[in-house]
């Protein structure tokens, strides 16, 4: 047999012919995060100390270091004081200090503060002679350790020489360094404190003198003002202190304190939900954008805990523009003394990123907006171009952004229309010249939307060289000569500025074209043109040649419906054969009551299937009354226009009726999107393409052409996670939901972009695994395909399984139902412990394997009997049958929604709801703001009604109110039944609120805290007797310090 290949031996002198051809490359490509990774991991390989450090050195320049790059560095250098055998060198440790000091800002995770706190911590406490198990020990210390003498010294004597670089100042120095850092990450930084606390505390031990009690006092109250989670341990540790080690000013330091403590706390705990969904997403890109997006959507941000968060999101997920392009523009917003922070973010952004040229642009105004020279602006474009990574796109943005601070510059100079000149412009004419050419170099066919031209078109007017302008539409449309926008927008440009003769030859040649995209706008357009500006033999040419060619694209359209119907027929007539085939071979058991075809048709009035040769129906008459995708148009303005509502209902007004008009505002545009009541004003619309408003053109496009449709996703993706998952193709308009109320598995959404060409790049997505064996699926959402790409129908191809074990898995459901077809999924409904709650769903890919499946009806399955049914069944209509709720029992798991945000739908309520609690139906009419929410249990009704004031839909707050009995315990009647019913619909502490802010809080692991009341206690204030105090522990008790609280001033 044959020897198994194996891998070539790693030699000294492989290695170095690798490091010879590396260094030619990595010059000539400076941007290649691999080829430095290659170089270090040679020069590492080759054991050439500086070499390797010069490799880091090179690498941190062009790019930013993620934290495991940043541990690797320091690992490597670390190594290096553990192999200096001269103890009395301390060159190693202060190479080790400074790229410590380096890291810490610009890498703020707590592994990294923490490993940095460590090594000054052990290396101090060395130096003095003293063993620092104790304190770095990851383990927190019990209250008898907190008791234990002084330590012991280590074996090793005390090192004066190391003391000069660990001595206490300087560890003191690191403390506050590392805690400015990283004392703001909410959910980490209590364990980076708790080893200085430790640390501090061992200082204590040694010696007790007030000037440590009060720098131990002073370190409290510090953390004490920063939210984080556990800052009630934190207070109660602090209380516990003062007690044994400052009795005597008790009662002046706990007020003091709970001063500071009272506001972070309450921070805390309006953070605390949103750190739990991001723990259970497992830090995922999208759960830090929704966290993001929750804090910026206040008028006044917390500058540090948001900036905090951004820190660690990038940290997180540092090739994620999205996130970057999110903390620069937050950056921007803050006040010009943030301004050097503003440009330090801007610099990481683009060396994480720096092929995102969105980045580079925003560097650019960040730039501008410090008030920096053209000498600054022009080195970071050559710095970006340098990159070789920027796409069109990128290219785009960073020409812009170039050519409009130059732009700038010029208009600062005129001071009077007068002083305008032709050659004024310039410098912007080459900057715009220069970047068409780089987007050639990179794409031959250019920029699709001709954003770079479209620029240099506007200022070739502006300044008045209207023969150059002319020129340009002249390339523009033989470059692109079957796109109706290019000469619609030349022949517009000469009937403002040339000659009407000129344009009407535009566009009868631009009519000519064969293949032109959209030849009925432009023929729509020329008609216009010439009633306006034709001479009287112009007009009666120009009718008759339209009317012509109409004509002839009227027969053309005409055959390619009657193709698509008889697809459509043809498939229809092939469903129906299955199902009754299928119908025709279920076997005549009974079994639980689930709907028929037939029942099913007399409830959805189903139109009958024509035969095969029955002649073919108007594609129109099959169509529903809203054909949203046929009718709707994406209008596109910059935002120097200034465009509203009323300018764009003024210039669509001729064509027809509007059903619903939607304007969003953004940093550099204003987009629209404007659906018709009928398909046929969408022709008249096209007409409106590059229009002016407010003196600024538009561009107009039909939506469907930018919208796609997207399934197959993740469970657990809300509204959020599909935005931040396609933000990063281009700018979304919006995304649409569908209502779960007849079907809770739907899982389906439309992704509106605002161009067909970031709806095109983000086709990439297709097929790609979100999850393992779940393969999302991504189409432009066609009119003509909506029937592939529909989930009419798949509710008779789930089945709702009730009745089972709470030990039941979805490997047991999957074992029992697969023998009947093939599985699209199978989800079973957990409790907070992951057990089963009862009820679950199988999907099927095919409805005669669920039909089949029914039989299962009735199966034991752990011991029991399983109810199998059509989850059609689940319907509103008739979930009281299956469920056998009363009106009170419904009414006691559901709360009622007011203040939600006009058009907003009803699958963007549900997911808002079911990040808090299992929700069994919404219900909300279509353009209302009021909503009922289903829960599955009072129980889970209770958990919402517990954090009912911090709850958003669509980062709006709304206002939930309870049902039934909820409400009238809310109300306070009833109180007899409100006893003893209470409890079983809402936990105790509910009905408290959230006053137990500061003094009272509970104290941390078990232990109650400063104020907390044992439970004799709380049963004696419920009946109104007095409470005993109680017994003295050697310092004041809680019960004095409430009483100094309540203590009113003589």
């Amino acid at each position: 047999m044959a020897p198994e290949p194996t891998e070539p031996e790693v030699t000294a002198d492989r290695l170095l012919d690798e490091y010879t051809e590396l260094v030619p490359q990595l010059s000539a490509s400076p941007y290649s995060r691999q080829l430095h990774r290659d170089h270090i991991r040679i020069t590492s390989q080759l054991g050439l100390i500086d070499e390797r450090e010069q490799a880091w050195e090179l690498y941190q320049n062009y790019f930013t270091l993620d934290q495991e790059e940043w541990l690797e560095w320091i690992r490597q250098r670390e190594s290096l004081v553990e192999l200096n055998e001269d103890k009395d060198n301390l060159e190693p440790h202060l190479n080790l200090i400074e790229l410590y000091k380096r890291a810490a800002p610009e890498c703020s995770a707590i592994p990294l503060l923490y490993n940095y706190s460590k090594y000054f911590i052990s290396n101090h406490l060395s130096s003095q002679g003293y063993s620092s198990a104790a304190v770095i020990s990851e383990e927190e210390p019990t209250d008898e350790d907190e008791e234990e003498d002084a330590p012991m010294k280590s074996e090793s004597e005390a090192n004066p020489i190391l003391e000069a670089a660990f001595g206490l100042e300087d560890v003191r120095v690191v403390r506050d360094e590392v805690l400015v850092y990283g004392g703001g990450n909410l959910a980490e930084s209590q364990k980076l404190w708790s080893l200085w606390r430790r640390f501090e505390t061992f200082l204590l031990k040694l010696e007790k003198t007030p000037e440590q009690i009060k720098q131990l006092d002073t370190f409290y109250v510090a953390r004490l003002k920063v939210p984080h989670l556990g800052i009630e341990d934190t207070f109660s540790s602090y209380s516990s202190f003062v007690t044994k080690e400052n009795n005597e000013k008790y009662s002046s330091l706990l007020p003091a304190a709970n001063k500071v403590y009272a506001p972070a706390l309450k921070k805390t705990e309006e953070r605390e939900p949103m750190e739990l969904k991001l723990k259970q997403a497992n830090n995922a890109d999208w759960a830090f954008a929704a966290y993001l997006d929750w804090e910026l959507q206040v008028k006044q941000p917390d500058v540090a805990l948001v900036s905090a968060l951004f820190e660690r999101a990038t940290m997180e997920h540092q090739q994620n523009v999205k996130i970057w392009e999110m903390f620069v523009a937050f950056a921007y917003s803050l006040p010009k003394t943030k301004l050097p922070f503003l440009l330090e973010t801007a610099e990481k952004a683009v060396k994480a990123n720096p092929q995102a040229g969105t980045l580079w642009a925003l560097y650019l105004q960040a730039i501008e907006k410090a008030g920096q020279n053209a000498e600054t602006i022009e080195a970071v474009v050559a710095r970006a171009i340098q990159t070789q990574l920027l796409d069109v796109d990128g290219l785009v943005d960073l020409y812009e952004a170039r050519a409009g601070f130059h732009r700038r510059e010029v208009d600062a100079l005129i001071t009077d229309p007068d002083m305008m000149e032709p050659d004024m412009i310039d410098p912007v004419v080459d900057i715009l010249e220069e970047g068409i050419q780089a987007v050639l170099a990179v794409n031959k066919q250019g920029d699709p939307q001709q954003r770079l031209q479209k620029h240099l078109l506007r200022m070739f007017e502006r300044f008045g060289r209207l023969e150059e302008a002319s020129e340009l539409w002249a390339k523009l449309v033989k470059a692109n000569p079957r796109s109706y926008a290019a000469h619609y927008g030349y022949a517009d440009f000469e009937t403002r500025y040339g000659s009407a003769e000129k344009a009407h030859e535009i566009y009868k040649n631009g009519c000519s074209v064969k293949g032109l995209d959209y030849p009925e706008y432009l023929l729509e357009a020329w008609i216009t043109f010439v009633k306006q500006n034709g001479t009287f033999d112009d007009m009666e040419y120009t009718i008759a040649r339209v009317k012509k060619q109409k004509k002839g694209l009227e027969a053309k359209r005409a055959r390619e419906a009657a193709a698509a119907g008889e697809v459509a027929v043809a498939d229809v007539a092939a469903a129906s054969t299955s199902v009754a085939v299928d119908s025709a071979e279920t076997n005549g058991k009974k079994r639980e009551r689930s709907p028929t075809l037939d029942e099913a048709s007399k409830k959805a009035k189903l139109e009958p299937v024509p035969s095969a040769t029955a002649p073919v129906a108007p594609v129109d008459s099959a169509e529903p009354k809203r054909d949203r995708e046929n009718s709707t148009v994406i209008v596109i303005a910059s935002s120097d226009a200034q465009v509203t509502e009323d300018n764009m209902k003024s210039l669509f007004r001729d064509c027809g009726a509007i059903r619903e008009l939607k304007v969003k505002s953004l940093p550099s545009q204003t987009i629209a999107m404007i659906e018709f009541v009928d398909r046929e004003s969408v022709l008249a619309a096209q007409t409106k393409d590059k229009k002016r408003i407010n003196d600024v053109e538009v561009d107009v496009h039909i939506a469907w052409k930018s919208c796609l449709f997207v399934t197959n996703y993740p469970e657990s993706y809300d509204k959020a996670a599909v935005e931040t998952l396609f933000s990063k193709y281009g700018t979304i308009f919006d995304t649409r939901w569908p209502s779960k109320r007849f079907k809770t598995t739907r899982r389906f959404c439309y992704v509106q972009f605002t161009s067909p060409e970031s709806a095109d790049a983000s086709l990439e997505l297709n097929n790609t695994e979100l999850e393992t064996g779940l393969k999302l699926q991504v189409a432009i959402s066609d009119p003509s395909a909506r029937k592939g790409r529909t989930d009419a129908g798949a509710n008779q191809k789930e089945l709702y399984v009730t009745n089972l074990s709470r030990f039941v898995k979805e490997v047991d459901l999957e074992r029992l139902f697969k023998p009947f077809g093939t599985l699209k999924g199978v989800r079973v409904v957990t409790d907070d412990k992951g057990d089963c709650k009862g009820f679950a769903f199988v999907e099927f890919e095919e409805e005669s394997a669920a039909q089949a499946s029914l039989a299962l009806n009735n199966q034991e399955l752990k011991k029991r009997r399983i109810s199998v049914t059509i989850a059609q069944a689940r319907v509103s209509g008739v979930q009281k049958s299956q469920t056998g709720d009363t009106k009170q029992t419904k009414q006691d798991k559901s709360v009622r929604v007011r203040g939600i945000k006009p058009g907003t739908e009803e699958a963007i309520v549900q997911q808002a709801f079911e990040k808090i609690a299992a929700v069994r139906l919404v219900i909300m009419v279509a353009g209302s703001t009021e909503a009922t929410v289903e829960l599955e249990s009072a129980a889970e009704a209770g958990k919402v009604l517990m954090v009912k004031d911090s709850i958003t839909i669509d980062d709006v707050p709304v206002e939930v109110s309870a049902f039934g009995r909820q409400a009238r315990n809310a109300d306070g009647n009833h109180p007899a039944k409100a006893a003893a019913e209470g409890e079983k619909l809402m936990p105790r502490q509910a009905s408290r609120g959230r006053g137990r802010v500061g003094l009272g809080a509970r104290g941390g692991r078990g232990r109650p805290g400063l104020g907390a009341r044992p439970q004799a206690a709380l049963a004696s204030a419920a009946s109104g007797s007095s409470r005993t105090p109680a017994a003295s522990s050697g310092g004041r008790s809680q019960d004095d310090f409430r009483a100094l609280l309540n203590k009113k001033p003589s």
